[in-house]
């Protein structure tokens, strides 16, 4: 049950944040909460670094002779980075989010923050499939509720139901996935995924991810603060990205062409991605791109065999990406920070993309290899770029 406390830590702290407020409001002392109940999350995950792997099953569906699956959690080698990922930038957001006097910040923010990176922390703690998809969509469900809850216009309602949809459709390719494998070895854990079954989860992964088939997030859904709607957007993403981070390195001995079909919509997601990320006016605006042409790498490395490096380029949009978006207004004199950023989207040695480009790239050199090359170059420039125009 310890791994439960990190997201039971983050979810008491916003209840603990929402009382306070309730009570005898307080902006310093809401802040405190808010920080103090994530930084705390964030180092209890180090400390279970030590304890790796440790899981706790919560439910075992009865009788156990007709259901084979239970409702559990697991953090192990695989998804213990993209948990640190999430609690980093849930951490930079409420430190960035109070220190703006333009924006209109208030406690509720952040207690929504928390409970929200709590939620999503469940979905990628997920032992199962079949447990991811119930996360999922209670996530999505929540989330969604959240956001129609704040939305100021009808047309932005129509743009984010739309959003929604492809997320549900997402949760179903996930269970007919779950139900594929169960028939090659009943209630699988993410250890036991079948190569009959993989091709089927990477595009779950791909729908949630808005790289199969090219859809593209909503932009600046929540005017109140650019800070959580970065939180909203990166969140679902990292449970996708643990997805294909599990997924068996003998992908590719299903039907060839089926895998090819895919990996040539993931490269044209990739280009068009780079391009239109490299072209944005500022970084924000062009925050979608940032994360589908990110998103699209991690899908090539699972192609080409190495799912497990897939977290290369996972993290680097989730860290090199929160650097830079939280870098708002960009200052001129402090722009050396998201300079840091950039140097782990580099891919040069010893930095956090160098061990990617093997995934990346696949056996030998080809046209695919090519255009991969050709986007990251766009992506560093566009990242370049942004920073350079600071005031």
């Amino acid at each position: 049950m310890v791994l439960l406390g990190i997201p039971g830590l983050l979810w008491l702290s916003a209840i603990a944040l929402t009382i306070s407020q309730a009570v005898k409001p307080n902006f310093a002392r809401s802040w405190f909460i808010a920080i103090a109940g994530a930084f705390l999350a964030w180092v209890g995950t180090f400390f279970l670094r030590l304890y790796l792997p440790m899981e706790v099953e919560l439910i075992r569906w009865l009788p156990e002779s007709l259901y084979h699956t239970a409702i559990a959690f697991r953090i192990d080698y695989t998804n213990w980075h993209y948990i640190i990922a999430i609690l980093a930038l849930c951490i930079a957001v409420i430190l960035t989010d109070s220190s703006r006097a333009s924006t209109n910040t208030t406690p509720t923010t952040w207690a929504a923050a928390l409970a929200l990176t709590g939620l999503n922390l469940m979905s990628v703690m997920s032992k199962s499939p079949m447990t991811m998809a119930i996360a999922w969509s209670i996530t999505d469900l929540v989330e969604l509720l959240f956001m129609l809850n704040l939305l100021r216009n009808s047309e932005a309602t129509g743009k984010i139901t739309t959003v929604y949809g492809v997320r549900l459709i997402s949760t179903f390719v996930l269970v007919i996935a779950t139900a594929v494998g169960w028939q090659v070895t009943a209630g699988l854990d993410f250890t036991q995924i079948p190569p009959t079954a993989s091709l089927l989860f990477l595009v779950a992964a791909g729908l949630r991810l808005g790289v199969l088939p090219l859809n593209f997030p909503t932009q600046n859904a929540l005017e109140s603060s650019r800070r959580i709607d970065l939180l909203l957007r990166f969140s679902p993403v990292v449970s996708a990205l643990v997805l294909i981070a599990h997924l068996p390195s003998e992908i590719l001995v299903l039907n060839q062409s089926l895998v090819s079909l895919i990996s040539i919509l993931t490269v044209l997601a990739a280009l068009y991605a780079s391009a239109m990320w490299l072209t944005r006016a500022d970084a924000n605006e062009g925050r979608p791109y940032w994360i589908v042409a990110l998103s699209a790498f991690a899908l090539q490395s699972a192609l080409n065999g190495q799912p497990e490096h897939s977290r290369v380029w996972g993290l680097a949009l989730l860290l090199s990406g929160g650097v830079l978006f939280l870098f708002d207004p960009p200052i001129q004199r402090i722009r050396f920070i998201p300079l840091l950023g950039l140097m782990g989207l580099l891919g040069i040695p010893y930095t956090l993309a160098a061990s990617g480009w093997s995934a990346l790239l696949g056996e030998g050199v080809n046209l695919a290899g090519i255009v991969m090359i050709m986007c990251h170059a766009m992506l560093v420039g566009g990242y370049l770029r942004y920073i350079l125009e600071a005031d």
